[in-house]
């Protein structure tokens, strides 16, 4: 599972093992590295297979008009 830092947006896949923990707020922890940057740290939920089974645990009895996966954009044209 990769990982997104909320403040820069840079993704990392896995998580350096020279971070130390600095704080935990829900589901963000915040991370100093080595190089003394400090990145705020949450999983990124929006690619592949976890974006689909995410959409059948939150609606899967009732399409949503919002939803990409229950309405989603038509293919285009070639």
């Amino acid at each position: 599972m990769s990982l997104r830092c909320v403040t820069c947006d840079q993704k990392f896949e896995t998580l350096p093992k020279d971070a130390v923990q600095l704080t935990e707020k829900r589901r963000i922890t915040t991370y100093q590295f080595a190089d003394g940057s400090v990145h705020s740290l949450r999983h990124d939920w929006t690619g592949g297979n976890i974006t689909k089974s995410l959409h059948t645990r939150w609606h899967k009895t009732e399409k949503k008009l919002n939803c990409l996966h229950c309405y989603p954009p038509p293919e285009p044209s070639v």
